[in-house]
């Protein structure tokens, strides 16, 4: 067996999960925004009912 292979723990990369904690959150965030401009204009429209 090759020291590399011995080497591999399974585990990944510092950066790896960074990047992918960064990704999540990016996406997460435009949810967020897309979701509370639809809360809005919902709110908007209950509203004009009154």
């Amino acid at each position: 067996m090759s020291a590399a292979a011995g080497s591999a723990t399974g585990k990944l990369p510092f950066v790896v999960r960074v990047l992918t904690a960064g990704t999540f959150l990016t996406g997460t965030t435009e949810f967020v925004l897309a979701g509370a401009r639809i809360w809005l204009v919902l709110a908007g429209d209950t509203l004009k009912w009154t």
